[in-house]
C-alpha cells in the first residue's frame, strides 16, 4: 500500500511539473508573438508617414515650378504679357489687380535735409538800480512810481539751455549770485516838515516815494521749439511774474506803512526828527525781513511755478 501511494505522488509530481513548463513556453510564445506583431504595426504605420510626406514634398515641388514658370514669363517679357492680361480684364475684374501688381510704384523724390539752425547765445544783460526820486513837485502821501520792466532775452530749445543762458547773461552774472532768475528792487524817498502844536510837534505834507523796478529775462519760441518746452516755459513765465509782483506788493505795503506811521507822530519838537528817522529805519528792517520770509514761504517763486 506505501509503494503504491509512493509511486503517485512521484507521477503527480512529474505531471504538475510537465504542466508548468508548457505553460511557460505557451506564455513565452504569445509574448513573442505580441511583439513581433507591434514591430509589423510600427513599420506599416512609418512606411505610411514617409509616403505622405513624399505625396506632400511631390505636390509642393508641382506647385513650386508653376509659380516660377509664371514669374518667369511675367518678369522676362512685360511687353508680351501685358496685353494678354489687360485681355483678361475685359472679362475677369480679378486680372484688374494683376495688371496693377505688375506695374511698378512711381519713385519717390527724396526728402529734403532739414538743417536746424544754432541757438542764439544770449547778451549779458543791462543791470539798473531803481533810480532816485525827485519830490519837490509831488504831492503829500505816496507817490509809487513803477519802472518798465528791463527784460534780458534768453535762447534755447529746451528748459536745461534756457537755465543756463538766464544765470550766465541774467541778473545772476549782474549781482555775482547764483541761480537766479529775476528780481524786483525798490527804492524808497522821504519828505516832510514839522509844525509845532502847542507843547508838541508833529509832522505835516509827509510825502513818502517808492520806486520799484523789475528785471526778468524774456523767452520766445521758434519754429524748430517743441511743444512740452513751450508749455514749461509757459508755466515758468507767468509763475516768476507772480513772484516778483508779490515782492512789489509788500514794498508798496510797508511804504504805506511807513507814511501811515509819520503822519501820526506827535511829540516834543526836541527829538521829532530823530523818532521820524527811527521809525523809517525800523519800519524797513521789517520790510527787508518781510521780504526774506516771503521768499522762503514761496520756495523762492518755485511753488507759484518759477523754476526751470
Amino acid at each position: 500500500m506505501f509503494d503504491q501511494q509512493t509511486n503517485f505522488l512521484e507521477v503527480s509530481k512529474k505531471l504538475r511539473l510537465a504542466i508548468v513548463t508548457l505553460f511557460s513556453i505557451g506564455l513565452f510564445l504569445l509574448a513573442l508573438a505580441v511583439y513581433f506583431a507591434f514591430s509589423a504595426i510600427n513599420n506599416v504605420a512609418t512606411v505610411n508617414d514617409l509616403a505622405t510626406i513624399n505625396h506632400r514634398q511631390v505636390l509642393y515641388n508641382v506647385k513650386l515650378k508653376k509659380l516660377s514658370k509664371k514669374v518667369e514669363v511675367v518678369t522676362a517679357k512685360p511687353v508680351a504679357v501685358k496685353p494678354q492680361i489687360k485681355k483678361l480684364a475685359q472679362t475677369k475684374p480679378v486680372a484688374k489687380s494683376v495688371v496693377l501688381a505688375v506695374k511698378s510704384a512711381p519713385a519717390q523724390p527724396a526728402r529734403p535735409v532739414v538743417r536746424v539752425p544754432a541757438v542764439p547765445y544770449c547778451q549779458n544783460v543791462n543791470y539798473l538800480l531803481p533810480g532816485s526820486i525827485d519830490l519837490s513837485s509831488r504831492p503829500a502821501g505816496l507817490t509809487h512810481i513803477k519802472d518798465p520792466i528791463n527784460y534780458f532775452r534768453v535762447y534755447g530749445r529746451d528748459t536745461r539751455t534756457i537755465q543756463s543762458q538766464i544765470w550766465q547773461c541774467g541778473v545772476s552774472r549782474a549781482i555775482g549770485k547764483s541761480h537766479i532768475y529775476a528780481i524786483s528792487q525798490s527804492r524808497m524817498a522821504f519828505s516832510y516838515r514839522v509844525a509845532q502844536a502847542e507843547s508838541q510837534c508833529k509832522l505835516t505834507a509827509v510825502k513818502v516815494g517808492l520806486r520799484t523796478k523789475m528785471t526778468m529775462p524774456t523767452w520766445t519760441a521758434d519754429a524748430y521749439t517743441p511743444q512740452t518746452t513751450k508749455n514749461s516755459m509757459s508755466r515758468f513765465m507767468a509763475g516768476l511774474s507772480v513772484h516778483e509782483n508779490g515782492h512789489g506788493q509788500i514794498d508798496l505795503q510797508y511804504a504805506n506803512q511807513i507814511l501811515a506811521a509819520l503822519n501820526s507822530l506827535k511829540t516834543d519838537c526836541g527829538s521829532i526828527n530823530n523818532q521820524a528817522r527811527s521809525i523809517i529805519a525800523n519800519l524797513q528792517q521789517q520790510l527787508a525781513a518781510a521780504q526774506r520770509a516771503y521768499e522762503i514761504r514761496t520756495n523762492y517763486g518755485a511753488n507759484q511755478g518759477g523754476w526751470l
